[in-house]
Parts: C-alpha cells; sequence; structure tokens
C-alpha cells in the first residue's frame, strides 16, 4: 500500500530521456546483474550530464560530492544548504524499492509481463505495477 502511495504522490519532471520499459528491455544484458549498473543507468537517464542541486541549480563539480550524487547518497548543497539525492525531484522521488527491483520492473514491463506476475516477482501490490505502467506510459507520451 505504501508504494501505492508513493507513486500517486510523485511530482516530478524528468529529463529529455524518459525511463522508459522499452528501453530498459532492448538495452538489458548480463551486466544488469549487478546492481552498480543499474544504478547507473537509471541515474544517467534521469539527469542530464552536469549535475545541479535540484533547489537552486547550482552545478556539482565536486569529484567526492559527485561520487556521491551517482551513489545515490545524501548530499547537501552548499549554495542554499538544501539536501538532496539523485532522485529528489524526479519520477523516483520518494520510491521505496530498490533501482535494481525498479530496473527489473522496466524491463518486465517491457516485455509485455502481466502486473499481477511482476508484482508476485518483486513483492509489491498488483496495484503498485498498474500505477507504475501508468506513470512510465504518461511520460513516455509527453515526450
Amino acid at each position: 500500500m505504501e508504494h501505492t502511495k508513493n507513486i500517486t504522490n510523485i511530482q516530478s519532471t524528468i529529463g529529455d530521456d524518459v525511463i522508459a520499459p522499452v528501453r530498459a528491455f532492448r538495452e538489458f544484458n548480463v551486466e544488469f546483474l549487478d546492481e552498480d549498473v543499474c544504478i547507473r543507468w537509471i541515474i544517467a537517464r534521469l539527469h542530464t550530464p552536469v549535475i545541479k542541486c535540484p533547489r537552486c541549480a547550482m552545478i556539482i563539480l565536486d569529484p567526492r560530492r559527485l561520487r556521491r550524487f551517482w551513489n545515490v547518497e545524501r548530499l547537501k548543497c552548499e549554495q542554499c544548504g538544501a539536501f538532496f539525492t539523485a532522485l529528489t525531484g524526479t519520477v523516483l522521488s520518494g520510491c521505496h524499492m530498490s533501482l535494481r527491483e525498479i530496473y527489473l520492473m522496466l524491463v518486465l514491463l517491457g516485455l509485455g509481463v502481466k502486473d499481477k506476475t511482476i508484482a508476485d516477482k518483486l513483492n509489491v501490490s498488483r496495484e503498485s505495477i498498474r500505477l507504475w505502467r501508468l506513470k512510465l506510459k504518461e511520460k513516455e507520451s509527453s515526450k
């Protein structure tokens, strides 16, 4: 139920590159069994190459802070003091599934697997998967 509530409350803007299930399936290979590969794939599609604070748009240049960003760790903006992660302000903000689970869901959606089957594999509700399907379709159609 918590997943359902979080998905419906998402208010985000995604960059020019949507996290599309078809794309996730098309790019899937054995390397995606590694969680770090899944994380890099998702974060790279949520953000432009220039990483900025979601509140004040200050560009992050410090390699140590960039590493924290790419590891989806919490950062504090040096300019405005806002705390954020790589998921803040994106379609995945507030999501309680791991990025590996998100990637698996995307691949299964891209394959056309039924919501119930995906929900069973990820141990979430069927309604959560239905809402993710709708949310991702909405993002694809807004491109």
